[in-house]
This record gives C-alpha cells, sequence and structure tokens, in this order.
C-alpha cells in the first residue's frame, strides 16, 4: 500500500488496484488523492466478483466507525470519476509490454498497460510446514475451528466477534497453538 508521497510518483499514470477488502480501499483512497492533484493520473479498481456486494463497506451504519468511513471514500472515488471500478474480471494472466503490465481475464478482456499494480487480495496461510502436526481448523476458514464460528464472514462483522483464548486457540496437538492476526483468524485474519 503506497504512501501519498510515494503515491506522487505515480502522477499522470495508469495505475491497477486488485482486490475487494481494506487494503484494496486504502490503496484506492490514497491513488485517489493523488489523481485529485494530477489530471491524467488514471485508477482502475479490479474485483473478481460480478456484483460491488459489500465492497464499500456498511457506511454509517458500520460497527467501526473508520472502516465506514473508509468504503464511503472509496464510493466517492469512484462515484467522482476518479476511479475505474472493473467488476467480473478474473484475472488469468500478466504479461509485460514496453515495460508496462496488462492483465488479461480468463473471459479475454484486458486492461490497458499499467505502470503499476497493487495486488491487495489478502492470502491463505501455508501451513504445509505443519503437516506432522494434528490441527483442529474449519476447512473453509482456515482457522482454530472455535473461533471459526465467530469470525465467518458470513454471519459476523468485526465488532461483533468476542474476545478468544488459549482454549479457543487450542488444537488436537498437545501444547500447539497458532496466534497471530495471520492465522488465528485465517482467511479472515483482518478480525483478530
Amino acid at each position: 500500500m503506497p504512501a501519498i508521497d510515494d503515491a506522487l510518483g505515480l502522477a499522470g499514470q495508469h495505475v491497477v488496484v486488485v482486490g475487494n477488502g481494506h487494503s484494496a480501499a486504502t490503496t484506492i483512497g490514497i491513488l485517489s488523492r493523488v489523481a485529485k492533484r494530477v489530471p491524467g493520473t488514471r485508477i482502475s479498481w479490479v474485483l473478481r466478483r460480478g456484483t460491488v456486494g459489500n465492497t464499500f463497506g456498511g457506511g454509517s451504519g458500520d460497527e467501526l466507525p473508520e472502516r465506514g468511513a473508509l468504503g464511503q471514500r472509496a464510493k466517492k472515488a469512484v462515484e467522482d470519476g476518479l476511479v475505474d471500478l472493473v467488476t467480473g474480471f478474473r484475472t488469468e494472466e500478466v504479461t509485460v509490454e514496453d515495460g508496462q503490465a496488462v492483465l488479461l481475464a480468463e473471459d479475454g478482456r484486458r486492461l490497458e498497460p499499467a505502470s503499476r499494480v497493487f495486488v491487495a487480495t489478502g492470502f491463505r496461510p501455508d501451513l504445509s510446514f505443519l503437516s506432522e502436526i494434528r490441527l483442529g481448523l474449519d476447512m473453509r476458514l482456515q482457522a482454530p475451528v472455535k473461533v471459526a464460528v465467530e469470525v465467518d464472514p458470513n454471519l459476523h462483522s468485526c465488532g461483533s466477534v468476542r474476545a478468544t483464548g488459549a482454549a479457543d486457540l487450542a488444537h488436537p496437538e498437545p501444547g500447539f497453538y497458532i496466534v497471530g492476526r495471520s492465522r488465528t483468524g485465517g482467511r479472515r485474519r483482518s478480525w483478530l
């Protein structure tokens, strides 16, 4: 995610942001400030899903006011024409043409060449190094089973998740715990 001073180096260029979450929205906010200052700066925001859905968050009704404001700033950047929102774009390939990145979608669409691509798609934890450890993870969320019921993004928001403790983070392997935001929350790591 670029700082505003760093992002000014992208002024007048085409920049692509790929992702739907808070990191992507933060990046859009920073880049849209550059686009306001420097005409000719183009920003494409690429979403894999075909609809906007909850991309802009809960607005004033969000349980976390700053998170709601973040989404509303991103929405305003799109509405003001500072950002071109591209939905249903499942990136299949990235090529380089004349030093610029070109994203190609599974459906054959192609984005204009970009000076920079910010990939804010999250990640799934790689737990392969724990293959000899007995883990108790929810298969879908990749979070400890007792935590998964609390962090399911289809049921809860981050303001509704209770505090977790050692018993919630324990696994079948005696004395083994996975601790830290990127592991305890699985795919929804920003919640814990």
